[in-house]
């Protein structure tokens, strides 16, 4: 099976991701850590299930899980345009339908 970061759709995560969360772990400088944010794990969740055939029940639990947990934090208007670019639009409303009101 294709491997989902090889897949020609995938987020570039070097560049086009919007948020990127430095954590300076020592005094030294050279310690930074980065995180991605949660609409990206979400997005790149939506895809690998897509990518899987919809049956990964992993990625379906975690999706639904930073829904709930993050609710109206997410940044829908960035989600809304990188579900589109990526195709998972349908997986997105299906989302915000099945983790109920924010």
């Amino acid at each position: 099976m294709e491997s989902p970061a090889s897949h020609s759709t995938s987020i570039s995560w070097s560049r086009s991701n919007r948020r990127h969360q430095a954590r300076q772990l020592t005094e030294d400088p050279r310690s930074v850590v980065y995180f991605h944010s949660h609409e990206d794990i979400l997005l790149q969740k939506l895809r690998w299930f897509r990518v899987g055939n919809e049956v990964s029940d992993r990625q379906w639990r975690d999706v639904l899980a930073i829904a709930k947990v993050r609710g109206n934090s997410l940044d829908r208007d960035y989600l809304a345009r990188q579900a589109r670019a990526l195709g998972v639009t349908d997986l997105l409303d299906r989302l915000w339908t099945a983790s109920g009101p924010t």
